[in-house]
């Protein structure tokens, strides 16, 4: 996973997926297109207790994994869901995913762990 997290880049991503993310319908559908979309969003729990609360797929294949929550002091589980989900996925052989992110309601700084995790506040979104 490379270190190179750009907020803008999130912030563009976040923007055109986000508001789509609804009972696992995907962008396009959403949109009322064709599944030609630029990324689909989806929602993910196994039978491991595993969950994670957003997946972007974009069409070449490429993922990211997102964790929301509202304050600070649960983004050290929502690491460890997201850094399993990419343990998971890479033992079956699956490509790294682009980026893991933690957004939290309450958070200060934007940043990004040891363990390659970004942490993002919602405000950092914002225009």
């Amino acid at each position: 996973m490379s270190h190179e997290f750009s907020i803008d880049s999130f912030t563009r991503i976040w923007k055109t997926s986000a508001p789509y993310a609804s009972r696992g319908r995907s962008t396009a559908e959403r949109r009322g297109r064709p599944e030609v979309s630029e990324a689909q969003v989806r929602y993910y729990r196994d039978n491991t207790d595993l969950e994670v609360d957003a997946i972007i797929e974009s069409y070449d294949g490429k993922w990211a994994a997102l964790e929301i929550k509202l304050g600070h002091n649960q983004a050290d589980q929502a690491a460890k869901n997201l850094l399993r989900l990419k343990a998971k996925m890479e033992s079956a052989g699956a490509e790294p995913p682009s980026f893991l992110a933690v957004v939290e309601g309450l958070g200060q700084h934007a940043y990004v762990r040891d363990d390659g995790v970004c942490v993002i506040p919602i405000t950092s979104l914002a225009p």
